[in-house]
Order: structure tokens, then sequence, then C-alpha cells
């Protein structure tokens, strides 16, 4: 199924856990006490009307917490396990968990943050529930693993996922509306208000944006230095990105080794529209809108003037493809300048190319200004399986939104190649400072609100379809051959 804009409602919600912790008997009652609350608070919130923009609370960067009565005498002889299945490591989900009670006993000082909180501190602190992690690849979980989880009756409670549509065809995923109630970690004053849309489903929010990547433009420097060139402006124009091809054609051609000075141009024609000119995701499926669409028309003439001048794969013989790559990717081939991708790819490429990979944003209108972004976000979920949905969905968002979270997780994490999914400077500035190509990505801190988001997750199979038409029938618009 598709996802429609008119069905967005983005809301806000978030409940909080609480936990003391003393005597091991005091530990159990209170145990009691914060399940039979959450299922008393989640009946509570079914019947609550769910809000809109702009009536979201206010910008807050502290859990909300309900501390219960602990006279209560009722008592579970062994605590609940959460099930997480996360990139992040055991140890680092532990610190999480602690971090938050710390924040709901108001043990952090004055000044005390994610970034320099003690681990000490955190490592003395007794958790209310079990945690259990599976280790997923930097952007979650495949199709294949959670339906595996789910046949072998070992789903997690909490799991970040790259196939988000096919999670929530399938029944895995929860409805967070009501679990998600009247909590500032959701205000629209700390996220990005446009990503959360796109994790709504029929009216539904299924998941939590977790992480994001953005498209960019990838650049072996040793390829350009072969053409004399070596340094590359992060903000290129349409004009200096055809300027910067030419200088690298020129140069190749006085060389006997063959280089190449782009990779596939038809990889754009999506793209460009956005970057440019901040158009709303062009389907590749739909030729006769294409016909109609001038932005895709503008693009589609830039890129064959490319072709025209055999800066690009399309360029190529069917002979020369084959003799300058065989059957190898011709972006790990060090012999092709620059290419397009996710930066959620910017490791599998670092490991190839570690000393002279470098970034560009995808090339705008106008000179010197930054372009549109195009976006993926990858959202954390809660299973529908799942026995503590009200403590799952409270540590999601904990996980994926509180400000401390976020830093400890920058502390704690190399999340190479990812964008932080909330707005707090703090956040960007740990973030972006822990990643070895934090320099490139932190220029997109000022247009995030302005991002066009990618099928890439949200409805994968939609995506592969437009990435397959965007293969053959955009090399074939390209190369100028009828449909």
């Amino acid at each position: 199924m598709r996802f429609s804009k008119d069905i967005f409602h983005p809301t806000a919600y978030f409940p909080s856990t609480c936990c003391q912790h003393a005597t091991r008997d005091f530990l159990l009652r209170f145990l009691s006490v914060i399940i039979v609350s959450s299922m008393l608070f989640s009946f509570s919130a079914c019947r609550q009307k769910k809000l809109e923009f702009p009536t979201i609370p206010s910008s807050s960067t502290e859990t909300q917490i309900t501390v219960p009565d602990s006279s209560d005498s009722n008592a579970y002889t062994t605590p609940p396990t959460i099930t997480i299945a996360t990139p992040l490591s055991l140890e680092t989900c532990q610190y999480l968990a602690k971090l938050s009670v710390a924040k709901a006993e108001g043990m952090l000082g004055e000044g005390i943050t994610g970034t320099n909180v003690s681990l000490e501190l955190l490592d003395a602190i007794d958790l209310p529930f079990v945690i259990e992690v599976y280790q997923t690849s930097m952007t979650g979980a495949s199709a294949s693993a959670i339906e595996s989880w789910n046949s072998s009756s070992s789903m997690p409670d909490i799991f970040v996922t790259d196939t988000y549509d096919s999670a929530i065809t399938e029944g895995y995923c929860e409805p967070l509306n009501n679990w998600l109630a009247d909590n500032s970690l959701l205000s629209a004053n700390n996220i990005y208000p446009s990503m959360v849309s796109q994790l709504y489903y029929d009216d539904s929010l299924m998941g939590i944006p977790y992480t994001s990547s953005v498209d960019l433009l990838y650049i072996n420097l040793e390829v350009l230095s072969a053409a004399g060139i070596n340094s590359v402006d992060f903000i290129q124009d349409m004009s200096s990105l055809s300027q910067l091809l030419a200088t690298m054609q020129e140069g190749f051609a006085t060389l006997d080794s063959d280089y190449l000075p782009y990779y596939r141009a038809s990889e754009l024609l999506s793209l460009l529209p956005a970057s440019t000119q901040g158009a709303d995701y062009i389907s590749m499926l739909d030729h006769e809108a294409l016909s109609e669409n001038q932005s895709f028309i503008d693009s589609l003439l830039y890129l064959r003037s490319w072709y025209n001048n055999e800066y690009c794969f399309e360029s190529l013989s069917e002979e020369e493809k084959e003799e300058l790559f065989a059957t190898s990717d011709p972006r790990l081939s060090r012999k092709v300048g620059i290419w397009v991708d996710h930066s959620s790819e910017m490791l599998r490429y670092d490991n190839n190319m570690p000393n002279t990979l470098s970034f560009a944003q995808l090339p705008s209108a106008t000179s010197g200004e930054l372009s549109t972004p195009v976006l993926t976000v990858y959202p954390i979920c809660v299973s529908s399986q799942s026995e503590s949905k009200a403590i799952a969905s409270d540590f999601a968002a904990f996980m994926a939104l509180d400000e401390d979270a976020l830093l400890l997780r920058a502390r704690l994490e190399n999340e190479e190649g990812f964008l932080p999914v909330v707005s707090f400077p703090s956040v960007w500035i740990a973030s972006m400072a822990a990643q070895k190509y934090g320099t490139y990505l932190s220029q997109y801190e000022s247009v995030m609100n302005q991002a066009v988001y990618s099928l890439h997750v949200i409805s994968e199979d939609t995506y592969n379809e437009e990435m397959d038409e965007q293969l053959h029938y955009g090399t074939d618009l390209i190369l100028g051959i009828d449909e």
C-alpha cells in the first residue's frame, strides 16, 4: 500500500516509566504497580482524541515520569524482559535504560547530560526490566529477519527496521497513537514534523523516527587527482558540477589509463527535481506524467548533455563497459570519479577508499545554495506481539528522541553516515563530531525542515520498482531511445 500525505496527522505522545531501587522486596512491589499503572493508562488513552499540530506540547528535554504509590502490596516474581532489535550493543541499551531511570529520579545534577554523565553512576542503577538485544545492521532489521523472528515466536518487543511497509502490512507493528500521547519527546519543537508524517499509515503512527540518511554525491579524490583536481567544494550547483565533470574529462584524455567522470546519470533522474526545485518525489512508473513534468524534463535534458559529452556510464559501449569494469561494481573499481548513494553507505565505501573519499551535495539550481535534501527515515517500532507495550513504547521513544539519550548514543556508538531526527543543536554537534565524515553531513542541519523523502524504507517494494524503472526506462530516455 502506498502512503498518502493527506492521511498524515502527526501527534504527540510518550508515557513514562519510573523506578525506585532499594531492597529487593521494595523493587518487586514497585514492579507490580508500574505494570498495573501502564495498563490503566492504556485503557484511558484509547479514548483520547488524537491531537494535531500545532497543539503539540511545548519543547522539553525532560522525560515525564509518574511515580506510583509504593505502598501497593502486589508483586511479580520476575521483572519483565524487553527485547530490542537494534544496531546498538547490549551495553549501550542498558546504559540508555539506566539513563532514563536517572532522569526520572532526578539523579542528574546541574550541567550533567548524556555527554558527561558518569558511567559509574549508571552502572550502580538497577533496572525495573531486563534487556535483551538482537544485533541488526546499521539500518535495522530486514524483512527476512523479522519474518524469522515471527516464525520462531521470538519477536522482539522493539525493533529498528529498513523494511517499514512490509512490517506494517504483515501486522508486526503496534499502532502507537494511544501509547504515545501527551509527551514532549514528540513535540514539533524538538523533531521534524514532516519526518514523523512519513511514518503514519492509515491515520496511525506505526513507528518513531530513529535515524535518517541523505542522498549525496560520493567522490573518489584518487580518481580526480589523476585529472589534477585535489579537492571539491561540498556545495555544488548544476553548472559547477557539469564544469567539474568537463575538467575531469579533459584531464583524463591525456592519460593512458581509462577513467570515467561519473557513474550512472540515470540515478539522478528522480533526484534532481527535488534537489534543484524542492519538487516532491517523482515516480518513474508514470511515463505520461513524466512527459508533462517540466522539472523532470529539465533534469533529463541536463543529464542528456552528460551523455553527449561522454561523462557517464551511459556513454560507454557494451565493449567498453566490459573492458573497464568486467563484472565488478564500477563505483568500487577506482576508475569512477563521482556517483550518488545514500549516506548510510559511507562505511562500505570508506573501507575501499579510506583516505580518498570526499562528498558533495546533490546539485542545487543556484550557485552557493544548499540544495533540498532527499532523506530516508529509519523507524523504531513496537511489536504488536509485545506483552509490555507501555514499557516498550516508552523506552523506544526515549532511545530515539530524548536529548540526553542521543548524546549518550553519540558518545558510545559509531553511527557513521546518519543524521539526527531531532533538532537539538547539542545532538547535531555531538553526532557530527563523533563521525569521520560529520563535517560534510553537518551542513544539512539548516535544511532538514525542507526535506523531500525517499520511498527507500517507507515503501520498499515501490522504491525497488522505481529503481528498476529508473535503470532501464531512465537510461533509454537519456540515450534518446523512444519508449
